[in-house]
């Protein structure tokens, strides 16, 4: 099974925004992909691209929570959720928090949609809301995830240019697995510099992982790959893209050089992500509104 853990759609007015914004701009230039990032992307144009890599499920981001700095105008969770349905088998929804103004807000959407079965993931991206990973007013959302065993993914590392990345330093990122030790958690978008760090918390908690999200597999850290060919830590890391800006061809390209087993290369393709994800769950149905 080949998931890709970190897909984007593209709504109309999103594409607007990121060929006119000035930091999204800069984040197409340094990926290369400022045609890509600016064309329309919807559910039907990623199942397109999973076919022609041969791969078989993508997660996608659906908007939720208001106040963001950085508004992209994308599509709602909502609207990804009702997009998923009857194709969770090719695609599922990540509800990607677009703002804190209200916490409120955020707690509600999670306790009305997470039974949905194309949910798979709610994203925090620390850099974008301008608070740490480990501020209390995540506190709740965490809460909530944790009692509907949703997984949390969580940025950290240096981020696009114009992100600060003091907010997603994970050095205090025990302190949220100590407070919420059945949550699952993972460290999205690879966490450079802190890569050795980042291993270290792995071996010492059950529930944290690592995706290579929004950057090639080549790039990882050569102490990133000897730990995901461990047979302690060939379960723990999950391939992703951010695609369109790292294009999901271009990715598995990468990341089939990996000088790792085929049993390490096949669950970082595809098998950590189909069990941390839930991604057997049956479809059906969305749950109630």
């Amino acid at each position: 099974m080949i998931v890709d853990a970190w897909s984007n759609l593209r709504s109309p007015e999103a594409t607007k925004v990121w060929a006119t914004h000035p930091q999204l701009q800069r984040v197409t230039a340094k990926a290369g992909s400022t045609v890509a990032a600016t064309t329309e992307r919807t559910v039907d144009d990623v199942v397109a691209e999973l076919d022609a890599c041969g791969a078989d499920l993508a997660i996608v981001s659906g908007l939720a929570g208001s106040g963001s700095y950085r508004p992209t105008f994308n599509y709602t969770v909502d609207e990804v959720l009702a997009d998923c349905a009857g194709r969770t088998d090719r695609v599922r929804a990540s509800f990607k928090l677009e703002g804190l103004a209200s916490i409120s807000e955020v707690c509600r959407h999670i306790e009305r949609i997470h039974d949905d079965p194309a949910l798979a993931v709610v994203r925090v991206v620390p850099s974008t809301l301008k608070e740490p990973f480990d501020s209390r007013r995540f506190y709740p959302i965490y809460e909530r995830c944790e009692a509907f065993a949703l997984a949390v993914s969580i940025n950290v590392g240096v981020g696009a240019p114009g992100a600060p990345a003091a907010w997603q330093d994970p050095s205090s990122l025990d302190l949220v697995l100590i407070d919420f030790p059945e949550l699952v958690v993972i460290a999205a978008h690879g966490g450079h510099p802190w890569e050795s760090l980042l291993i270290r918390f792995m071996r010492t908690y059950d529930n944290l992982y690592l995706s290579n999200s929004g950057g090639l597999a080549k790039y990882l850290d050569p102490a990133v790959v000897r730990y995901m060919d461990s047979s302690t830590g060939n379960t723990r890391v999950v391939f992703a893209t951010d695609a369109p800006q790292l294009p999901l061809a271009r990715a598995l390209e990468s990341a089939r050089q990996l000088p790792i087993s085929d049993e390490a290369m096949e669950n970082f393709l595809g098998e950590n992500a189909r069990r941390i994800f839930r991604l057997d769950k049956a479809s059906g149905q969305r749950g109630p509104r």
